[in-house]
């Protein structure tokens, strides 16, 4: 394990960051996603009013929200299934910037490992939040120690057990180390993610602060009628936050690969 060179690592990870090349894929996987969300919340968005206007009981109308919401569930397990492989080649591409064709064909070969390492993390993380509590906290922990699994994976080919076992061991000799790049990574990646944000944050509030600050049936309702009004000016704020959301992406990606070679 050597020293952190923070400095340069940060440096190289914004100019990765921000290249078109890193971040487009990372665009393009959430704006299809956003897109085909979108399009099935409009065809479904007059029985969705009618459900918060005129339900009969409580249950009917969570039964009809379910009904809803499940077709959603499968077009977002379907989104991230495929955003495991685009990270998995730009972590690839993040270790061998050269090999941005190859990078697909790499992630795709090791696919089974990093979805597999990302299931681990994701059933430990949710048990984790279910302890009363201490439950928030432990999630973090969690977050800590599996911090490097699909580093492991993409730069060191390694299986997705010993992956596992590599971030834990790495997280028990230098933990500081480990928490100081996850704090540090999370502040850049979000202060990048909130700037690109502000434009669709502000026009929400603004059409919020129009319905009288408050929540409500008929108040959601107006709002969404409003955003519907809208929908040119909340595309491209969308659009907007999408394209900040995708830099800090490539970014947390780059600068968690660096890091990982060093730490290593």
């Amino acid at each position: 394990m050597g020293k952190l060179n923070y400095k340069k690592t940060l440096i190289d990870s914004l100019k990765f960051g921000i290249n078109p090349y890193r971040w487009l894929p990372l665009f393009a996987l959430d704006a299809i996603c956003m897109s085909i969300i979108a399009i099935y919340l409009s065809s479904k968005f007059g029985v969705f009013i009618s459900l918060l206007t005129s339900f009969t009981s409580a249950s009917s109308m969570v039964m009809g929200l379910v009904g809803l919401a499940l077709p959603l569930v499968v077009i977002v397990i379907v989104c991230i299934l495929l955003k495991v492989w685009v990270e998995g080649a730009i972590i690839h591409q993040a270790n061998k910037e050269k090999e941005f064709n190859q990078s697909w064909k790499v992630s795709c070969s090791r696919y089974p490992r990093l979805f597999l390492v990302m299931l681990v993390i994701l059933v430990l993380t949710t048990v984790a939040n279910m302890i009363p509590l201490a439950g928030f906290v432990l999630a973090i922990i969690v977050g800590l120690i599996f911090f490097f699994p699909s580093q492991v994976i993409m730069v060191d080919d390694k299986g997705a057990l010993d992956s596992l076992r590599k971030s834990l061991d790495i997280f028990k000799k230098k933990p500081l180390h480990v928490f100081l790049v996850w704090i540090i990574i999370a502040i850049i990646g979000g202060i990048i993610a909130m700037v690109f944000m502000f434009p669709l944050t502000s026009f929400l509030v603004t059409k919020l602060l129009e319905q009288g600050g408050t929540i409500g049936a008929n108040n959601i309702t107006t709002l969404l009628n409003a955003l519907v009004d809208n929908m040119q000016d909340v595309f491209i704020y969308g659009v907007i936050f999408l394209i900040g959301a995708s830099i800090a992406k490539a970014f947390q990606l780059k600068a968690q690969t660096d890091f990982y070679k060093q730490l290593k």
